[in-house]
């Protein structure tokens, strides 16, 4: 039988192991202006990416939501949301840069088609109690995401995105985040 202290060394291990996966519990930081829907982007941001292996390709999401939330609850991230739209339990305004190559520090064009990079706006509200229900999302018209330092703990950049119910552009400094999907 286990000693309660080496149990709970073990536990503290397991849940250390847990919060560096997603992040550590940080919210990466982010300076947002603008609005999309009935959203508007002020002080309260979570900044996170992550980058892996979709089969045999690359991809990269970086996503700016207009609230703190936790790394853990951020799997209803998606690399296309026209095609599988995921339900939530919160209300919450997103942008996401998705990326279905490898990045590098570049400007990358927000015009759909026009590069590798799709931009998304993505809008949950009107949530009823205890349910849940699909996010609304929509491609961003045009505009630009630059990254300016691109490694594995942080991507920083900078952004322009029209969006046809809003617009929104910032920096960004990125928190790792494997739940993004």
């Amino acid at each position: 039988m286990r000693s309660p202290v080496v149990f709970t060394m073990t536990a503290l291990a397991a849940i250390a192991a847990g919060l560096s996966a997603c992040g550590g519990g940080e919210f990466g930081e982010a300076e947002l202006t603008g609005a999309i829907g009935n959203f508007t982007f002020g002080d309260e941001v979570s900044a996170y990416h992550n980058t892996g292996l979709r089969g045999e390709v690359e991809f990269t999401h970086i996503v700016l939501v207009d609230r703190k939330i936790d790394c853990i609850d951020m799997g209803w991230t998606t690399n296309n949301y026209f095609f599988d739209p995921p339900r939530v339990k919160f209300p919450f305004a997103a942008v996401q840069f998705s990326w279905s190559a490898p990045v590098e520090e570049s400007t990358y064009s927000l015009v759909a088609g026009d590069g590798p990079v799709d931009g998304w706006r993505i809008i949950a509200e009107d949530i009823p109690a205890n349910a849940d229900k699909e996010v609304d999302a929509d491609t961003s018209e045009e505009g630009t995401v630059t990254l300016t330092s691109v490694s594995g703990g942080a991507m920083v950049g900078n952004f322009e995105a029209l969006f046809a119910d809003g617009n929104v552009s910032g920096t960004f400094t990125t928190s790792e985040c494997r739940n993004v999907r």
